[in-house]
């Protein structure tokens, strides 16, 4: 099932994107394969809206050191941010605060070997749009 076939759902989607590349011989920094899954769920409450989104990633073929033969390990990390979307009265103004959960599994990994990820972390903040 593709993007396009869960948006009759209108309150849900999904969208799958994935990579496979032939980068060379072990070529450093730059993993063979990639994917990315997000889940996004959103309901409407009169002018204003609540949504969340989970987001998920693997990547697989990462090579450092010397370009010899030293993968690193897979990543697999998953992300969750919560929004709720406030529109003024006047409508002129929306307020938006989220939460934003940042590995979720708290999964050790690196893209570059040396320079770990951070583990469980978290993000609150307001967007405000005009």
């Amino acid at each position: 099932m593709g993007y396009g076939e869960f948006r009759r759902f209108e309150i849900l989607s999904l969208l799958v994107t994935g990579d496979r590349q032939s980068v060379g011989r072990y070529t450093r920094q730059n993993p063979n394969t990639k994917v990315n899954v997000t889940l996004d769920l959103q309901h409407g409450l009169g002018s204003d809206s609540v949504s969340g989104s989970l987001s998920g990633e693997w990547v697989h073929g990462l090579f450092m050191a010397d370009y010899g033969r030293q993968p690193l390990d897979d990543v697999f990390v998953l992300d969750l941010a919560l929004r709720y979307a406030h529109r003024l009265s006047d409508r002129a103004l929306l307020l938006e605060p989220y939460l934003l959960l940042g590995n979720l599994l708290d999964s050790r990994y690196a893209y570059v070997e040396g320079y770990q990820m951070p583990g469980f972390n978290l993000l609150a903040g307001l967007r405000i749009g005009v």
